[in-house]
């Protein structure tokens, strides 16, 4: 007998959200982003300059949107 996973309950609503929100995959992970840091997430521009100080979070931050991104976008 084949089994057809469930493809209605929580887990898939939690990952679609996970999908469309690099703000939730972050928090999921257990990175919890500041408020630029969020809006950087959910920013759609192709480039961005940031002016930051050391020890800011930029790397962690552009690492946890890198691997949103190799997650769940094609290409």
């Amino acid at each position: 007998m084949i089994r057809v996973p469930n493809i209605t309950g929580p887990g898939l609503i939690k990952d679609f959200q996970l999908a469309i929100d690099p703000v939730a995959f972050s928090r999921q992970i257990g990175i919890v982003p500041d408020d630029w840091q969020s809006e950087l997430m959910r920013c759609d521009a192709m480039r961005i300059l940031l002016n930051c100080s050391r020890q800011s979070g930029k790397s962690t931050t552009a690492g946890t949107l890198s691997m949103h991104i190799a997650l769940y976008q094609d290409g």
